[in-house]
């Protein structure tokens, strides 16, 4: 489990690259989230993320077999960047924030709208009792 090292929940980054993946998944929750409700699903029934009041339980399940290409894109971009003080931003509490023009950055490293939309058609297909297309 991701942790932070400011308390023992993966929210609040306390290292760039968390910061930059933290934003990254919250841009993937908002396409999933999108695509699901267009779908005609509720992104709060999830099955395996605790259903909580405002909690897009379903949302963050349909994140999973796309997070690792958002690590990889997340992952490229350290590489391949040289970053400076002024890309983030430091809270008082020890909290770390992307910078706008870093978070605008960011956002452009989310998963395709295909791929956003294959997973939900899967899981889709699932419910109905039909075998996921390979």
């Amino acid at each position: 489990m991701r942790q932070s090292l400011l308390n023992s929940r993966n929210r609040h980054a306390s290292h760039p690259v968390n910061a930059m993946l933290n934003y990254a998944y919250g841009v993937l929750e908002s396409q999933v989230r999108t695509v699901a409700v267009t779908s005609g699903l509720d992104p709060t029934i999830g099955y395996l993320h605790a259903c909580r009041p405002g909690r897009a339980a379903l949302a963050y399940d349909l994140m999973e077999p796309l997070r690792s290409q958002v690590d990889h894109m997340v992952l490229d971009l350290v590489r391949s960047h040289t970053f400076s003080s002024s890309d983030f931003i430091l809270m008082n509490r020890g909290v770390c924030r992307l910078h706008s023009q870093l978070a605008r950055q960011v956002t452009g490293l989310t998963a395709s709208d295909t791929a956003v939309w294959e997973v939900v058609l899967r899981f889709t297909e699932m419910l109905n009792g039909n075998r996921p297309r390979s």
